[in-house]
């Protein structure tokens, strides 16, 4: 269900009863709420400055999104006034600024997001692990899409080949952070059940590292 917080000083948050999705994000874009459930090819957008009304039948609504392969989103980012919707196999923008103009269009036809928290906005666009498990950088058009992970290891250092080293089935479990001007993705080791790797890519120098037991689960910016 959803919860809103009305500024009261007692910080209660109520159960917005009139929303039955149980959406696992949400975004604010064009003056409306956007979010998708889980297991879900349905992006759904609000009324306009009504953030909780989702069955408006003139100006609330959902789009279906690439409906192929049985392929579902897994996150919402914006960059450059753009709404991105990353699915597990392939990457789309939203067009339009109205519901009678919302239109979606594929940017990136042949890959998609692994992990939901893997994805961070950063100075140059979007930062995240792809469906073939390694780190990308990319902005709003799929020619801009550069392998970072991948080719660091080129370099000569093969650990930091994600693919071949981090657990595909516990993509749940992947977090991550941009701060200070660092990507940090923290992950579970092939073999492994809990997070115990972090990949670390710097944005200003484009060097990367890893780090080795922490056993993170989530990071907070200070």
């Amino acid at each position: 269900g959803m919860y809103s917080h009305d500024g009261n000083a007692s910080n209660t948050f109520n159960k917005e009863t009139a929303v039955t999705q149980n959406f696992v994000q949400l975004l604010p874009f064009l003056d409306r709420l956007w979010a998708f459930e889980e297991d879900s090819e349905d992006l759904y957008f609000s009324a306009n400055l009504d953030p909780t009304n989702f069955t408006s039948s003139t100006d609330a609504g959902a789009i279906t999104i690439g409906a192929r392969r049985g392929s579902k989103i897994m996150a919402i980012g914006i960059l450059a006034e753009t709404l991105f919707i990353f699915k597990t196999d392939s990457v789309y923008v939203l067009e339009g600024k109205t519901p009678s103009e919302f239109v979606v269009r594929e940017i990136l036809p042949s890959m998609g997001l692994a992990a939901r928290r893997s994805l961070q906005t950063v100075e140059s666009g979007f930062m995240c692990l792809m469906s073939d498990y390694e780190v990308y950088a990319f902005g709003v058009t799929w020619y801009s899409l550069i392998p970072i992970s991948y080719n660091l290891c080129l370099g000569g250092d093969l650990t930091k080949d994600l693919n071949a080293i981090i657990n595909r089935e516990r993509m749940d479990q992947v977090a991550s952070v941009y701060h200070n001007h660092i990507y940090r993705l923290c992950f579970t080791e092939d073999g492994q059940t809990q997070n115990n790797l972090e990949y670390c890519f710097n944005t200003i120098n484009q060097t990367d590292f890893l780090t080795r037991g922490n056993k993170v689960s989530s990071y907070l910016r200070y």
